[in-house]
């Protein structure tokens, strides 16, 4: 059985944290759950809560990368 998303928890993100604060403004930057990690820039893992309350994480595959 696949459980639909309810909510994102946390983004993996490999980015300059000053350059993203002021590209999505400070605001929408505090307020998002994100972990900046290093690695080429780009979106690495998304945390999602599940209905059921599981939390299950989607990350890229380092090949990828």
């Amino acid at each position: 059985m696949v459980s639909a998303g309810v909510a994102v928890t946390r983004l993996e993100i490999s980015a300059d944290a000053g350059e993203l604060r002021e590209h999505i403004g400070a605001e929408t930057f505090d307020r998002l759950p994100l972990e900046i990690v290093p690695g080429r820039p780009g979106v690495h893992a998304v945390t999602v809560r599940t209905a059921a309350g599981r939390q299950v994480t989607l990350r890229r595959d380092p090949a990828d990368l």
